[in-house]
């Protein structure tokens, strides 16, 4: 759990508003159609509920969820939104072109080789499902060359002889 202590509360106030309406877990669990040990694990702040969750326990306890979830716990919350800079998405296609102007294709080179020499190359996290679209794309224009890697099922790319 991210915040302990807010977890903690939130379990605090849903014993609260059971014991309030002199109901046992048992109780609270069958009004909001949940099992018993649920309402253990979220009162005793073992587990996170789920939206759904604080949906059901709140409206079985009669409160909208907003006021099962003001439990006092003073959050520290973001209050700078002029200096955050939106992260630069990975260039997959334009690095993978640049390596298209090297020797790197030469000899075969699975997705998986090509993502990890990307990252040292270029210090950048490339998704494997990216690259592969991206060598297929280069297949299917006759750039690169690809067969199937003897050793597994991926597949190996190569620059076309030309």
């Amino acid at each position: 759990m991210k915040n302990k202590e807010f977890a903690v509360a939130f379990g605090r106030n849903i014993k609260k508003l059971r014991e309030e309406r002199g109901w046992a877990q048992e109780d609270l669990a069958a009004a909001a159609n949940i099992e018993t040990t649920q309402v253990s694990r979220v009162e005793n702040a073992k587990q996170s509920p789920t939206l759904d969750t604080i949906l059901d326990l709140s409206t079985a306890l009669g409160k909208y969820p907003h006021e099962s979830l003001n439990v006092g716990v003073r959050l520290q919350l973001n209050n700078d939104f002029q200096s955050r800079k939106k992260k630069a998405k990975p260039k997959t296609k334009e690095l993978i072109l640049k390596l298209m102007d090297t020797d790197f294709f030469l000899s075969p080179r699975s997705v998986g080789e090509t993502v990890k020499y990307c990252g040292k190359q270029f210090h950048i996290k490339l998704l494997n499902p990216a690259v592969s679209a991206i060598l297929k794309e280069l297949v299917d224009k006759k750039k690169l060359a690809r067969t199937q890697d003897g050793t597994s099922r991926s597949f190996l790319y190569k620059k076309k002889a030309k």
